[in-house]
């Protein structure tokens, strides 16, 4: 948890909740209360470098 990631869309966030096939990733932060949505774990293109998803 926590990884920040790229999924094959072009989306950004960091992973918050995970299991055996989907994560859950923070993509904003509205009000203080976090924008997530789910992704299949095969979406994800790629792990990013800590610090480069901004909310």
């Amino acid at each position: 948890m926590g990884n920040e990631v790229v999924t094959a869309g072009g989306i950004m966030g960091k992973i918050v909740e995970a299991d055996e096939n989907y994560l859950v990733l923070q993509i904003a932060s509205v009000d203080d209360k976090p924008v997530t949505i789910t992704f299949q774990r095969l979406a994800v293109q790629a792990v990013l470098p800590k610090g480069t998803v901004k909310f």
